[in-house]
């Protein structure tokens, strides 16, 4: 225990109630040569204490009075509503052993007779020194809580045993404040934290504590909760482990609430690979599809159809009726477009008015013509945006990929397809519009 100088003691704040000049004078006698600077304040009755502790901070109370009558017993009970840890300290010629018990039972009090008088500056420091202890764990602990309420998360100390089991010795306020969930069930039974957990996460969550625990190693991992509202969030935590002698192993750490970072992070990441207007996979996406449909041909005896459209009067709509509805207009089309492919084919937006598409599995070209006329068709009829009825039209261009299409069975890169598949799109724009064109072969002759 923390233990505090001769040159602290000596300018102590000491309350002395004492019913007897005789009982003033023994005290002061005793605490003369060790407190010599104290501030010593004596009152006759200790019905005037609730007053006077209101007055300045005390380092203790010491009450020279008789057993016999109930004076000992208000004191304590009015020193217990006050600050239970305030040292009490009763010197009595007869003390009574039962209520001496109880006195000590109470807080960092103690009882001594008149003859042991030269034991109380040790007695005194000895209590005062406790009560300082525990001020400054509060003071840290309320400092703790006040830290954990600023941080978006909660600070806990967990205490795990050898055989695997924990529990909780501290867990932050601000786990109620922040998430809606009460400290005090966890911490009278740590089995309700894993109620907590995302059942997708808790096998690996448990993994993580365990690799921790076995390895004496710091973790840092993140896991989903779901609070008592059903909301989900996403809790990273951080944790450092001390090994104690019995084996126990106690983790200090914290926990933050990062669902707002990880809602941006997969804003951003979306925004890498989806277009922000229809929500298709974009240009990186497309490109990064097409290799696996490379690999995949190259795999199989099955090949693959990469379709480019254009539609053929979208300026008109933008120029005449804004972007705004050009916007909502290519999302309409999207959704048709999509409502006519399966979940292995990939529609992207390629850029402006331009979408790509990879049609997987294409075992001959017919398969690829097929899809065409179905996409081609899924645009006849007009879309309605913002009250207005409007009329796209679309030309498509397609090149094949696979074993089953050597003349197209190319080692070259991917822009080679591409390059094709822009040339027959070039040629059904010339064609009329509306229609689409298949690359035949090298020769740029067209089917």
């Amino acid at each position: 225990m923390s233990r505090i100088n001769k040159a602290d003691i000596s300018r102590l704040n000491i309350l002395l109630i004492a019913d007897s000049g005789r009982h003033v004078d023994l005290v002061e006698a005793a605490l003369q040569e060790t407190v010599r600077e104290a501030s010593i304040t004596t009152i006759e009755y200790a019905r005037q204490l609730g007053d006077v502790l209101q007055q300045r901070n005390w380092h203790a109370v010491i009450g020279a009075m008789n057993f016999e009558d109930d004076g000992a017993g208000q004191a304590l009970e009015i020193i217990r509503r006050h600050d239970r840890h305030l040292p009490f300290i009763i010197i009595a010629d007869n003390p009574d052993e039962r209520k001496a018990v109880e006195l000590m039972d109470a807080g960092p009090h103690d009882c001594l007779s008149m003859q042991s008088l030269a034991r109380l500056p040790r007695v005194l420091e000895r209590d005062v020194a406790s009560m300082q202890l525990h001020r400054r764990l509060v003071d840290n602990e309320r400092l703790l809580g006040d830290i954990a309420r600023r941080i978006p998360g909660y600070i806990f100390q967990r205490v795990q045993s050898p055989d695997g089991s924990f529990r909780f010795t501290y867990l932050s306020e601000s786990l109620l404040e922040q998430f809606g969930i009460d400290p005090e069930p966890l911490k009278a039974d740590p089995a309700n934290f894993w109620a907590y957990i995302h059942p997708d996460d808790r096998e690996f969550l448990a993994q993580v504590l365990a690799s921790a625990h076995a390895n004496l190693a710091p973790y840092h991992t993140e896991y989903r909760a779901i609070l008592p509202e059903g909301h989900i969030v996403w809790v990273r935590v951080r944790a450092q482990p001390t090994r104690l002698d019995n084996g126990d192993v106690v983790w200090d750490g914290i926990g933050l609430d990062v669902t707002a970072e990880k809602s941006a992070q997969e804003q951003l990441n979306y925004l890498a690979y989806f277009d922000s207007v229809t929500g298709l996979p974009n240009r990186h996406l497309f490109f990064d599809r097409l290799g696996q449909a490379f690999k995949q041909a190259g795999r199989s005896n099955a090949g693959f159809a990469l379709h480019i459209l254009d539609l053929d009067n979208f300026k008109e709509v933008n120029d005449t009726c804004g972007h705004v509805t050009g916007d909502v207009l290519l999302r309409q089309v999207a959704r048709r477009l999509s409502e006519n492919l399966r979940e292995s084919d990939t529609l992207a937006r390629f850029g402006g008015d331009e979408f790509t598409l990879i049609q997987a599995g294409v075992m001959e070209l017919s398969a690829a013509e097929h899809l065409a006329d179905k996409l081609l068709a899924a645009l006849e009829q007009p879309f309605l945006v913002e009250g207005r009825s409007l009329q796209v039209q679309a030309s498509i261009g397609i090149a094949c990929y696979g074993t089953l299409f050597p003349e197209m069975n190319t080692e070259d890169d991917q822009a080679e397809l591409i390059r094709r598949a822009d040339f027959a799109l070039y040629d059904a724009k010339s064609r009329g519009r509306g229609i689409y064109r298949c690359y035949a072969d090298g020769l740029q002759v067209f089917a």
